[in-house]
């Protein structure tokens, strides 16, 4: 595996009771209405995040990516240096950007002129996101970048660590991992910090069952000079019970 060689603290796992989840499902009500009004900046946002309709770029990404060097039947994807603005701008180092591996049916989707930051890249407020692959039959995943200043951090930052906590972090970008809202006490089943190649990385598993992109999530989130990137992945029960093994692969291979 990818991540073998990581130095792992996890947390165990929390098991939801049918009252929580009956709460959960009246809170989502609540906030799903409020996200119908103007006062939520994000609404349009998150509801593009979680549209993929329509995108598919064409080819499966085993015809044109490089087959991957940790699984079979996976290919490697890493972002030519112009790929996005966030790239062009120098918001993400060019010479050495995320990269992770995906298996090869998987397909590239187009993402939005309003969620990729071409109108305000570098100097965008809200998170972007930089790629994102479907495949219908099993999940979703994408990579998001958010400045650490709107996440309310100011000054020197040095890793993951110096952004957030574990809970702090997952409660900051859970909405981009869950297409709406995220209670970290009830949709967290997993979190962990990872220290690969001597970066600090923060991981989680979620169990979302009202969540527009899926009941299930993983997560992998870093810094990178300024900006964290979030890799995300979100899977509906069927894609999940099909592949499973294949989504930790994935989030296990994410670097940045």
């Amino acid at each position: 595996a990818a991540a073998a060689d990581a130095d792992v603290s996890s947390q165990a796992p929390h098991h939801h009771s049918r009252e929580q989840q009956n709460a959960a499902r009246r809170r989502r009500a609540v906030t799903l209405g409020l996200l119908a009004t103007p006062v939520a900046m994000n609404a349009n946002t998150l509801a593009a995040l979680a549209d993929n309709s329509g995108n598919a770029e064409g080819a499966q990404v085993g015809s044109y990516l490089p087959a991957s060097t940790i699984e079979e039947g996976f290919v490697d994807f890493v972002p030519d240096a112009d790929l996005t603005p966030a790239l062009r701008a120098g918001k993400i180092d060019a010479q050495n950007p995320y990269r992770f591996s995906l298996p090869s049916t998987w397909r590239k989707n187009r993402v939005a002129n309003i969620l990729s930051g071409n109108y305000c890249q570098p100097s965008c407020d809200e998170p972007t996101t930089e790629v994102l692959f479907t495949d219908s039959k099993e999940g979703r995943a994408v990579v998001i970048i958010a400045p650490v200043d709107k996440l309310g951090r100011r000054g020197k930052v040095t890793d993951v660590a110096s952004v957030g906590t574990l809970d702090s972090i997952i409660s900051a970008v859970g909405s981009y991992i869950t297409g709406d809202t995220i209670e970290p006490d009830e949709n967290v089943v997993k979190k962990e910090e990872k220290t690969i190649d001597g970066k600090l990385y923060y991981t989680y598993e979620l169990d979302t069952p009202f969540a527009i992109n899926g009941t299930h999530g993983l997560a992998s989130v870093t810094l990178q000079g300024e900006v964290l990137v979030l890799f995300a992945i979100s899977a509906s029960d069927s894609q999940w019970d099909k592949a499973e093994g294949k989504l930790k692969t994935m989030v296990d291979s994410f670097r940045a």
